[in-house]
């Protein structure tokens, strides 16, 4: 049955095996339609995993708000149900369906990014969290300015500490690709607990050893549940400012908000079609508007 599966969703697609992270990945790919004459370009990078609603959502506000060029490309981790062939269908996304059996959430997800980092050829990545929502034109090339010789990588700041190490946030993480070989990167899950969510860790490590800095994107997290959300930072909700003090980008925090807070199911089914609703809103009108997660959208 497994098996059947599987073919349904990668008939026609290239076969590639990788080793990463060392682990052996059957892979299938799906080529996107855009072409570039140079590496100067930036990669938006989102691992799926049975996200459909919040994928779409975030691959649309992409190409909405997005002026400056880029290429999306997705890893789906074996989600074998109607997300897979929703980005199946995605003519401009480069799509890489792992078929390796799931593993724990977090690890998989870091096993997700590296494969996803064996295919970029832009000068820039940007990791997004499927959950993210851009509505600012503009934020892409207004964050690229604010790399340069000593600051590399920026995004907001996560939580949690790795032997005092400040790191930047895996759910919208921008840097040069070029130092992600160079310094021997990985995305590799560190654990154990609270390290739950640790994918992106050794990035803003390595860039530190190395003498260079991380800049740290300023980010509230006002809105109906943050008490709930506030044991874990490292997952809730936020929305992001870019370096000119405007709000950009919005992360729902769905692992917070569906797995760990005290809300009921319903509550949660709720907030997802309100917050949807509102975003499909903006898109539209391409206009900024409340997305009932932050006071003020600037």
């Amino acid at each position: 049955m497994f098996g059947l599966k599987i073919e349904k969703f990668t008939k026609g697609l290239k076969e590639q095996s990788l080793i990463v992270q060392g682990e052996k990945c059957k892979l299938f790919i799906k080529h996107d339609n855009r072409k570039f004459r140079n590496e100067d370009f930036t990669s938006i990078c989102v691992v799926n995993y049975k996200t459909k609603d919040f994928i779409k959502n975030c691959i649309e506000s992409i190409r909405n708000f997005t002026q400056e060029p880029y290429r999306i490309i997705v890893v789906d981790n074996g989600s074998w149900d109607d997300s897979t062939e929703y980005l199946r269908d995605q003519e401009d996304v480069f799509l890489v369906i792992n078929t390796l059996k799931e593993k724990k959430p977090a690890v998989m997800h870091g096993l997700g990014l590296g494969i996803v980092a064996e295919f970029v050829n832009s000068r820039y990545i940007l990791i997004l969290d499927s959950d993210t929502f851009i509505y600012r034109k503009g934020w892409l090339n207004n964050l690229i300015k604010g790399l340069n010789n000593e600051i590399k990588c920026m995004g907001p700041e996560f939580q949690y500490k790795y032997k005092n190490y400040r790191m930047v946030h895996p759910c919208c993480m921008l840097f040069e690709f070029f130092y992600y070989k160079e310094l021997g990167m990985t995305f590799k899950y560190f654990g154990p607990p609270p390290y739950e969510r640790d994918d992106g860790c050794d990035i803003s490590i390595k860039f530190v050893d190395n003498g260079y800095k991380l800049k740290f994107l300023d980010v509230s997290f006002p809105g109906p549940l943050e008490d709930e959300s506030r044991p874990f930072y490292g997952m809730r909700t936020m929305d992001i400012k870019d370096l000119e003090g405007n709000y950009f980008i919005n992360h729902f925090g769905r692992g917070t908000l569906g797995w760990k807070s005290k809300i009921s199911k319903e509550q949660f089914s709720n907030l997802k079609r309100d917050y949807l609703a509102k975003c499909a809103t903006i898109l539209k009108n391409e206009a900024i508007v409340s997305l009932n997660i932050t006071k003020d959208t600037n």
